[in-house]
């Protein structure tokens, strides 16, 4: 008899075979064999995942590109692109473009030639297309600018050959093309892994051991600014600095002393470098009362002090090159910049500073970030152990004093038995080194603010950190170890003081062993993820919630290899852009893509499903957009039991008379009454006279009182009207048969009563009756063709058209053709999910049953959310769950919540597993798996 075993979890994730026999550990028992394109849900489950949308192709796609993210507030961040000596940005899934150029002419030739008045355009630059009437082929398309004139250029698609607009419609008017906005930069592709950042605000620091420091600053959308740093104070120094002998006083002692000033400015806090030194010869302060020296300079912009610093006095001497100057005063902008010396005593512990810059000998930086208020570089190319803070709140300044002032720049260096090369800098409660050797803990003890004479440097762990930048979560740091190939995390333990952790990747070492990290990033919302590239251009996905002991790994593919991966906030998500490269017409590209939300607005208080059609299973992949009118719209209505709204008079007949009439029966409806219109015995059309309720499937019966009439047919047109009135006039009489989706539901709009009222027959209910603002709903008229998939030519594409599955595509020429029209389409490339339990282990009195032979003969599947899945013992041998239950034919099945049993094919083998496939564009959810066992060997 068949025992049933319940699988409760897939929170351990993807286990290694070299975990298979340890049935000792509580994980085993929550995970799986094989987690390809799923990842484990923190909150349980293992969902596969979403695909991406097509952003665009990279600048180079011969050379290494590498994304990097900038989040200048939470309504704006950017994935900066950085390829061969270019940067471009990206944000809210698409390119940042410049403002638009009009065009005013487009030929129907080969190539293609526009005309555009003063463009400005160059060879070589990337231009949208977007607005065109009548050639609409070139709508939302990007190409690369070739033979440029002065008010003229040619295009050439993303594989370099010329466009070819013979076939096209005619150019009627309109239209423009918008640049790329494309910044030069130093770096060479080769050299971008080792490129490191840190950021504060709209400017972001960048380092590299082969090149200068730069910033990068953002000052507008398309509006950024490279530049290399210079190390010096914010604030400028003064000039025009002199010192003149003023008073005589009362005596004549020493008439040839020698005085040597100095004076700095002070802006926002922070104090410049000296200015030149003026010298006076004029007699002895300290000998005859009296006696000055009046100092004056030029003003500097922005001051609110000023410091004047003095060299001692000498008797009878010149002032000796190099002479120590100390402190005698400060002074307000107040008239002239002067300032009088009375015979104020120099205080040399306080000296001006002194003009400071580490890189010169040491080398230039290769890691950066911010702690305590200043900024702090380390892992220089000759020095490769030594660290430097800049100033306090000044973060370019490296200038110091003698003797030094708590203020000042601080240089260490890490001193241990071993070399020490500096990878990364974390700022936690202390600011954490990890280098090829170790953790290293930098702070001045007890809580206090590191100065130049209270630093210390402890060291931690001793495994060493690769040049994958370390990321960040909570109060752990998780980094990828020296060799590339083991995730560790990184957190203080109170019991013995010290920063510590463990390898995180054990349980999953098959996904590690031979392999190396390149690149990785977090995104917290809504899944807390981190993904990770391997070098073999596998992603791999960590779910990582250590309060719930969650680490789970799982492995993903495409039809191409990840190559470079970041997150930045949009909206209430992380969002993920990877850049991937694909074989497409034979050339290898590499394109921006950015994984789709997994958001379907389910709401299962309400009991309302996740919309199907929401769902974004493809790879660099594109939606037909849905049309959202600037109105609020406001329904009467969630739905209306069904009526015969019409008829549809498949066949007039014959010799019909004039007393025909036309019977309705229905099981569930009432009410229709139905009336001929006949000319010459021919039924021509069927009048509603009364439209009747609830009715579901009616069968029309003609019937002539006179016998004569045969010959025709005529079927029941059903539908739930609705009235729906929008705020604004944005409604006209080519919407009828456009199809509306709000609040949850949806529909097709029957008839527009005028420019704010419309009809719509609703065929999937609507929640609540609340209007619904613009933005929120929308009004798409179907569609069988879709362009704009040029970037995957001669590919095989998946579709989800309203739901349903349509039947795969080959793009030609960047447009694919649908069966029949759909409004809400999403076209890209397929990718397959699998899940594999582990070998089943049920301990009893008979002992294990994990050498036993088995079968699982019926398994019962706990999902959420999720249609078109196979099931079977192994994934070569696969039955398909049949879904459609009480959805009428041409209606999407809905995504499934709850249970349902699939019978298997009898197989007897040891392992017991179970198998689940997902080779449709659609998503799905894993909650449990119950599989029934039989065991042989008994005996």
């Amino acid at each position: 008899m068949a025992q049933p075993v319940i699988l409760p979890s897939f929170g351990a994730g993807e286990l290694a075979p070299s975990m298979y026999g340890r049935v000792d550990l509580a994980k085993y028992h929550v995970g799986a064999a094989r987690l390809r394109n799923y990842f484990v849900d923190y909150r349980g489950g293992a969902s596969s995942r979403t695909g991406t949308q097509f952003v665009g192709q990279v600048k180079d796609s011969s050379t290494p590109n590498r994304l990097i993210p900038f989040q200048f507030n939470t309504q704006q961040t950017y994935a900066l692109v950085f390829g061969n000596q270019s940067l471009r940005f990206v944000t809210n899934g698409g390119y940042v473009l410049e403002p638009t150029i009009a065009i005013t002419g487009i030929s129907k030739t080969n190539p293609v030639l526009i005309t555009s008045p003063g463009h400005g355009y160059s060879n070589g630059d990337l231009v949208f297309l977007s607005g065109i009437s009548g050639m609409t082929q070139l709508n939302q398309r990007y190409a690369v600018v070739t033979g440029a004139g002065a008010n003229s250029y040619s295009l050439n698609d993303m594989y370099g050959v010329p466009l070819n607009t013979s076939n096209y419609g005619a150019y009627i008017s309109g239209g423009t093309a918008a640049r790329v906005y494309t910044l030069s930069t130093p770096y060479a592709g080769a050299d971008l892994g080792l490129l490191k950042y840190t950021q504060s605000a709209d400017t972001m620091t960048l380092v590299h051991p082969s090149y200068p420091p730069y910033t990068l600053k953002r000052q507008g959308n398309a509006n950024w600014t490279l530049a290399a740093i210079n190390f010096a104070p914010t604030t400028a120094a003064p000039t025009g600095v002199v010192a003149t002998f003023q008073n005589r006083g009362t005596g004549t002692a020493y008439p040839n002393t020698q005085y040597g000033y100095v004076v700095t400015a002070i802006v926002r806090g922070v104090e410049s470098l000296p200015s030149a030194i003026a010298n006076t010869t004029s007699i002895a302060l300290g000998q005859n009362v009296g006696a000055q020296n009046s100092i004056m300079w030029n003003a500097v912009t922005g001051a609110t002090l000023y410091n004047i610093y003095r060299t001692q006095e000498n008797l009878g001497s010149n002032v000796p090159q190099g002479a120590l100057l100390g402190y005698i005063g400060s002074t307000t902008p107040a008239g002239t910049n002067s300032f009088i010396d009375d015979n104020i005593l120099p205080d040399f512990t306080r000296c001006p500073p002194q003009a400071y810059n580490p890189f010169t000998t040491a080398g230039n930086p290769g890691c950066v970030t911010y702690y305590q208020q200043r900024q702090v570089f380390g892992g220089m190319a000759n020095a490769p152990e030594q660290i430097d803070f800049s100033k306090s709140g000044d973060f370019f300044n490296m200038d110091y004093s003698i003797p030094s002032k708590d203020n000042d720049n601080i240089e260490i260096t890490i001193a241990s038995q071993q070399v020490n090369a500096i990878k990364h800098l974390v700022p936690m409660q202390s600011l954490i080194a990890l280098t090829s050797n170790g953790a290293w803990k930098i702070d001045a003890g007890s809580g206090a603010a590191i100065t130049p004479t209270q630093i210390q440097a402890t060291p931690q762990a001793y495994n060493g950190c690769s040049d994958v930048p370390p990321l960040i979560i909570n109060y752990d740091i998780l980094y990828v170890q020296s060799k590339g190939s083991i995730v560790r995390d990184l957190s203080y333990n109170f019991y013995v003081n010290v920063f510590t952790g463990k390898d995180i990747s054990l349980l999953a070492n098959h996904l590690f062993y031979g392999h190396q990290i390149m690149e990785w990033c977090y995104a917290e919302e809504p899944f807390k993820l981190i993904w990770s590239v391997r070098e073999d251009g596998i992603l791999l996905s960590l779910t990582y919630l250590k309060e719930q002991d969650v680490y789970a790994w799982s492995h993903h593919d495409t039809a191409g290899l990840f190559k470079s991966i970041c997150t930045i906030s949009e909206g209430q998500e992380n969002a993920v852009y990877v850049i991937v490269e694909r074989l497409i017409n034979g050339q290898y590209l590499q394109y921006i893509e950015r994984f789709a939300s997994r958001q379907m607005k389910a709401d299962p208080t309400i009991g309302l499903p996740a919309d199907a059609s929401l769902a974004w299973c493809v790879d660099a992949g594109l939606q037909y957009p849905l049309t959202k009118p600037a109105a609020t719209l406001t329904p009467t209505e969630v739905s209306t039991v069904p009526v015969v709204y019409g008829v549809h008079t498949i066949a007039g007949g014959q010799n019909y008379s004039s007393g025909t009439v036309i019977t309705v029966t229905d099981e569930t409806g009432v009410g229709a009454v139905l009336t001929p219109v006949i000319s010459g015995g021919v039924i021509q059309s069927v009048t509603v006279v009364q439209q009747g309720s609830n009715y579901t499937n009616p069968t029309l019966t003609i019937i002539d009182p006179a016998g004569t009439g045969s010959g025709a047919a005529v079927q029941a047109i059903l539908a739930s009207p609705v009235p729906m009135t929008a705020s604004a006039g944005v409604f006209g009489s080519a919407n009828v048969g456009d199809v509306v989706r709000i609040n949850g539901g949806m529909g097709t709009v029957l008839q527009v009563q005028n420019s704010q009222q419309i009809l719509v027959n609703v065929t999937t209910p609507l929640t609540n009756t609340w209007p619904a603002v613009a933005g929120s709903w929308s009004i798409t008229t179907p569609v069988s063709t879709i362009r704009g998939l040029d970037h995957l030519n001669g590919q095989t594409v998946s579709i989800l058209a309203d739901g349903n599955v349509a039947p795969p595509q080959v793009v030609v020429d960047g447009s694919i053709t649908l069966d029949r029209p759909y409004s809400a389409i999403t076209a890209g490339l397929p990718f397959t999910c699998q899940l594999q339990s582990l070998y089943l282990d049920i301990q009893g009195a008979d002992g294990t049953i994990q050498s036993k032979r088995k079968t699982v003969p019926a398994v019962t599947v706990r999902m959420q959310d999720t249609r078109g899945l196979k099931a079977g013992p192994t994934f070569d041998n696969l039955v398909e769950i049949k879904e459609r239950t009480t959805e009428p034919m041409g209606q999407p099945i809905k995504l499934f919540t709850g249970d349902q049993r699939i019978v298997l094919p009898a197989s007897y083998n040891v392992p017991g597993q179970i198998c689940i496939q997902q080779d449709y564009p659609l998503p799905s959810t894993i909650l449990a798996l119950i599989p029934e066992v039989v065991v042989g060997d008994t005996r």
